[in-house]
C-alpha cells in the first residue's frame, strides 16, 4: 500500500548551535554575544520578509544550561520583544542540558525561555510536520518513531563515517523526507540518500571554536507542501569571515580538516577480516590490527603514535604486575 501523502504545508527558517554566551571566546577577536545576538536579528528579519510560520533553532541556544543574565535576560527580552509573526521552536541540545538529561530541564536557562512563552518545547509540532530529536546520552544509537516528514535533530548524523560516536545518513533510521540536524558544528550541504530522504545541517551559528571556524554562517528556509520539501540557504551577511575574527594566522595553526573520512567500507571490512584471521595464526597480535584500521581511517599520525604509546604502556604495566 503506497504511503499516505501528508497534508502539511508549512514554510520555516531553520537555524542551529549558536551556542550564546557572555566573556571572552578562545582566539575570537570579537564581543561572542554581541556578534550572535547581530546575527539573530537580521535571522529574524530574514523570517519577517519571507513570511514564515515558524523559526526552529536545532539545538545549544545557550552555551551553558545555567546561563548567567547577562545572557539570559537579553534573550529573552529579545525573543519578546515584539509580537513576531511566527513561532518560535527549539530542540534542546546537549549544551542546554545538566547531565545530557532532560529530566532537570525545568530548572535550566531554556526553560526560563519556554515558561516565559518566548520559545515552544515539544516532541511534535504537528501544524507545520516536525519532529524533535532532543539530545539525550547515547542518541546516535537510539531509534525515533514518529509521521512527521520533517525531523529536527541534536545528533552527529553524518553524510559520511567519523572518527567519532555518530551515525551515518545511510544508517539513520527514519520515516521522514527531511532530516535537519545540529550538534556538529561544521555543517555539511544537503546530501539525498537512495530512497530519496534529505539530510541538511547549516553548521554552527555562533562558530564558537576556531575549529569550526570554515562555513559560511547561514539559516536554510525550509519549505514543506505535503511530502514535497524544498531548501534555500540564507546567508548571514553581518557575520563576519573567520580571518576577521579569529586572524590568518590562528586559522593556519588551528583549523584541522573536517574529521569526516572516506573510505572502501567493504575493503576496509575485508582488511580487518585478513589481520583476524592472521592473529588467529599467531602471525600479528593485537597492536598489528589497530595499525590496519588506522591505516585505513587515517585519524593523524599523532593520534596513532599516541594509542599506540599508550597500548604498550598498558601492556608494561600488565606484565610488571604479573611476576
Amino acid at each position: 500500500m503506497p504511503k499516505k501523502k501528508s497534508k502539511v504545508a508549512s514554510r520555516g527558517l531553520f537555524w542551529t548551535d549558536q551556542h550564546a554566551q557572555d566573556g571572552s571566546v578562545s582566539l575570537r577577536s570579537d564581543d561572542f554575544f554581541s556578534s550572535v545576538m547581530e546575527k539573530m536579528e537580521e535571522l529574524f528579519q530574514i523570517a519577517v520578509d519571507e513570511k514564515v510560520d515558524y523559526v526552529l533553532h536545532g539545538g545549544d541556544l545557550y552555551h551553558k544550561p545555567d546561563p548567567k543574565g547577562t545572557v539570559r535576560n537579553p534573550m529573552l527580552s529579545f525573543l519578546l520583544r515584539e509580537d513576531w509573526p511566527f513561532k518560535i521552536l527549539t530542540v534542546v541540545g546537549n549544551h542546554d542540558l545538566r547531565g545530557h538529561s532532560l529530566k532537570t530541564i525545568d530548572q535550566l536557562g531554556i526553560y526560563t525561555l519556554f515558561a516565559a512563552g518566548a520559545i515552544e518545547i515539544a516532541d511534535e509540532f504537528p501544524d507545520f510536520g516536525i519532529f524533535c530529536g532532543h539530545y539525550r546520552h547515547n542518541i546516535e544509537e537510539m531509534k525515533f518513531e514518529s509521521t512527521m516528514p520533517i525531523w529536527a535533530m541534536h545528533s552527529f548524523i553524518l553524510p559520511q563515517p567519523a572518527i567519532f560516536d555518530h551515525v551515518t545518513a545511510d544508517d539513520f533510521e527514519t520515516t521522514a523526507k527531511l532530516v535537519l540536524c545540529g550538534h556538529y558544528h561544521p555543517g555539511y550541504e544537503t546530501v539525498t540518500r537512495a530512497d530519496g530522504v534529505m539530510f541538511a545541517n547549516p553548521g554552527s551559528f555562533g562558530r564558537p571554536t576556531i575549529k569550526d571556524a570554515k562555513h559560511d554562517v547561514k539559516a536554510l528556509l525550509v519549505e514543506l507542501d505535503g511530502d514535497d520539501v524544498q531548501l534555500t540557504d540564507k546567508f548571514i551577511t553581518c557575520a563576519k569571515p573567520a580571518v576577521d575574527i579569529f586572524g590568518e594566522d590562528a586559522l593556519e595553526e588551528n583549523v584541522e580538516d573536517t574529521p569526516l573520512v572516506e573510505i572502501d567500507t567493504e575493503q576496509f571490512m575485508t582488511n580487518v577480516r585478513e589481520a583476524r584471521a592472521q592473529m588467529a595464526d599467531g602471525k600479528m597480535d593485537s597492536m598489528d590490527l589497530i595499525k590496519v584500521a588506522a591505516k585505513e581511517l587515517k585519524p593523524g599520525k599523532d593520534v596513532i603514535k599516541t594509542t599506540v604509546e599508550y597500548i604498550e604502556n598498558a601492556r608494561k604495566k600488565n606484565a610488571l604486575a604479573d611476576d
